[in-house]
């Protein structure tokens, strides 16, 4: 199943695929609601949050999944596994995560043994935040986003560096628990902060990290152990030699065997909130990924669907009576649904 998760929890079903390969969902089930007013109180109802990392940390076979809160969220982050009667339907359920040395919040994790011990550690990626919004003479953020910018529309602050920070799996019977064990030394300041691992039963096949541009790159691990060695990291192209930029601007991604017998694809989400696939085609001569380019999974029956930041409206734009609906999308396009039916209310495809 594919999991949507930032808001309330999705899953969805694989439905087949397309002639070209691409992967077909079903219509998708929904594990929570967020609050209408989710800036001002913490009315959720079911799975609210996004999934930071998930993975068998204690090497039982068990699924764990971590959670952290939904956006203005001040929820903890939790961990919640499958139990006998399935998963949990609400976060209270979950026991509270354990880190030592170091404050997870707002940091982007990923799941991955790089000390080699057998056992799935963490690496968090933390942004340098010092310079990124300019204060004013009181030494607040600008209210007014014109403030924020300059004439010609580029950001006034310092967008800022990443630190990758190593947290040990300490194996605790008690619940899931980490150690924070140094940082990853590299040459260079690292360009971003999502991360998923190349191969999730092979750490020496490296990580892939995001940019802030949607950029992506590969940073191989050259040796596992309690201060591991890492390689250079490099942007990667797709398997038509253009930037990942040039098709969709990624927000996160994470890596699956989709077809049996088959290498790991990369799937990812973008600004659009779409779902996209690009199928793993091998390694080249220095041991990095080749996927091919992206496309975007299709889905049965879809939502309506315009993105983050999408406005709808509604006018009868035909003159029979009926309205229609307009969305107005993040990508730039202007979606008209057509109205088939008002009861049960039905849309035909954009």
């Amino acid at each position: 199943e594919l999991i949507d998760a930032g808001t309330a929890l999705f899953t969805y079903r694989f439905a087949g695929e397309i002639a070209d390969g691409t992967p077909k969902l079903d219509r998708g089930l929904r594990w929570g609601e967020m609050s209408r007013s989710h800036q001002r109180d913490e009315h959720d109802r079911g799975l609210c949050g996004r999934i930071l990392a998930h993975g068998d940390f204690h090497g039982d076979g068990r699924t764990r999944i971590i959670l952290g809160p939904r956006g203005y969220s001040r929820q903890p982050v939790v961990v919640l596994q499958q139990e006998a009667h399935g998963w949990p339907a609400d976060r209270s359920a979950g026991t509270p995560l354990v880190v030592q040395g170091f404050d997870i919040s707002g940091c982007p994790l990923v799941a991955f043994d790089w000390n080699g011990d057998g056992r799935l550690d963490l690496i968090a990626a933390q942004r340098d935040t010092g310079d990124y919004y300019q204060l004013d003479e009181a030494g607040h953020v600008a209210e007014d986003q014109r403030d924020r910018y300059s004439a010609d529309g580029v950001w006034r602050g310092r967008v800022g560096g990443w630190t990758l920070h190593l947290l040990r799996n300490d194996d605790s019977t008690e619940g899931l628990r980490f150690v924070h064990d140094g940082t990853v030394e590299l040459a260079h300041a690292m360009p971003g902060g999502p991360m998923a691992p190349v191969d999730k039963t092979d750490p020496s096949a490296g990580l892939l990290l995001l940019g802030d541009y949607g950029e992506l790159f590969h940073l191989p691990l050259l040796h596992t152990g309690d201060r591991p060695q890492w390689g250079e990291l490099s942007e990667l192209s797709s398997l038509h030699g253009a930037p990942f930029t040039r098709y969709a601007n990624f927000l996160h991604i994470d890596t699956a065997i989709l077809s049996p017998g088959g290498g790991a694809d990369l799937i990812a989400g973008d600004v659009a909130w779409s779902a996209c696939w690009c199928r793993y085609r091998g390694a080249d001569a220095q041991g990095r990924p080749i996927y091919d380019d992206p496309r975007k999974m299709k889905q049965d029956d879809p939502h309506v669907n315009g993105g983050a930041f999408s406005v709808p409206t509604v006018g009868d734009w035909r003159g029979t009576g009926t309205a229609d609906l307009l969305v107005g999308g993040i990508e730039g396009y202007v979606l008209w649904y057509k109205t088939l039916s008002t009861e049960p209310l039905r849309f035909a495809p954009p």
